[in-house]
């Protein structure tokens, strides 16, 4: 069974009609991510996190694919869920409940059985977050029990982790684990059961930025979708569609030299690079910028998506 699976306290829902969700804070370690120091929490990846939301396109282009899994069910994920008795779904890497929420909204209106829903995430803060933006979802029901995992992706999901989870989602988070533990995910999954990921597509930016400063190979959505298309094609089903999101640079400005950038600048590109802007210095920041430089347009990168969507036969 997945590890970080005792709950210790109960939120109530705004509602008492709604469903009481079982919030596990089992804390684990989150100073190192297989090399590289865990971000999240990082004052300035916060700061860059909430100027890209502003700034970005992406977030209204994963609900809509996400609404369109459900309102079309094209792919068969909600007669998957429905036929289920208790479907167990899992999000990888909350961040800051806006995916999250709408997820669970699209599951709370297609769905009408008992649902488990574990949220993970190695953050404390992003958890307490996600738990807000829950509080406010209309159509939460009280068949709905949702358990918040303090854990990363690499400690949840190990070796032992079989034929558990009915429906997996991650939006732009599994590109902080190793290719082992991907495939442990999958293993994760019932006979007929989805892993939907959104992840930066291998020619974005964002890939390119990334690459400058890890200390150790990360997956991207091409990674994945190799690994994918070389499983058992008796076992698994794949399908692949990329999504371009704009990132809007107006107002940003990118001198020659690091300090003179804004404080605003510099936490958005720390979200940008997935490092803390302050630790590169002069020589890491030119790196960046000829990156950026080189890819803009007109105030304006483009930023190309993965939505990958792995399928377990049986």
């Amino acid at each position: 069974m997945p590890k970080g699976s005792n709950s210790n306290s109960i939120v109530t829902a705004n509602n008492g009609l709604r469903a009481l969700c079982a919030v596990s804070t089992n804390a684990l370690a989150t100073g190192v991510v297989q090399g590289r120091t865990a971000l999240q929490m990082n004052a300035r990846y916060h700061e860059g996190l909430i100027q890209f939301r502003r700034r970005c396109t992406d977030n209204g282009v994963i609900s809509n694919c996400i609404s369109s899994l459900f309102t079309n069910d094209s792919k068969g994920l909600v007669t998957h869920l429905s036929a289920a008795n208790t479907p167990r779904i899992a999000d990888i890497g909350c961040g800051d409940g806006m995916i999250t929420s709408h997820l669970l909204s699209q599951l709370c209106k297609h769905l009408v059985g008992n649902v488990l829903f574990d949220v993970i995430e190695p953050e404390a803060g992003y958890i307490q977050k996600t738990e807000e933006r829950i509080k406010s979802i209309s159509e939460l029901n009280r068949h709905t029990t949702i358990e918040f995992r303090q854990a990363k992706a690499e400690e949840f999901f190990d070796a032992a982790t079989t034929s558990v989870f009915n429906f997996i989602f991650s939006s732009h988070s599994l590109h902080l684990i190793s290719l082992e533990a991907f495939k442990n995910i999958l293993k994760s999954l019932v006979p007929g059961g989805y892993l939907v990921v959104v992840i930066g597509a291998k020619t974005s930016v964002m890939s390119e930025l990334k690459d400058l400063f890890v200390e150790k190979p990360t997956i991207t959505g091409s990674d994945i979708s190799e690994t994918a298309h070389q499983l058992p094609h008796n076992e698994f089903s794949v399908s692949v569609e990329v999504f371009p999101s704009v990132l809007c640079l107006e107002g940003v400005e990118l001198p020659e030299n690091f300090d003179d950038l804004t404080e605003e600048a510099k936490n958005l590109l720390s979200l940008l690079v997935q490092a803390n802007l302050d630790t590169v210095g002069q020589a890491g920041y030119e790196k960046a910028r000829a990156v950026i430089l080189k890819r803009e347009n007109g105030s304006q990168l483009v930023l190309d998506n993965d939505l990958i969507i792995i399928r377990r036969r049986g």
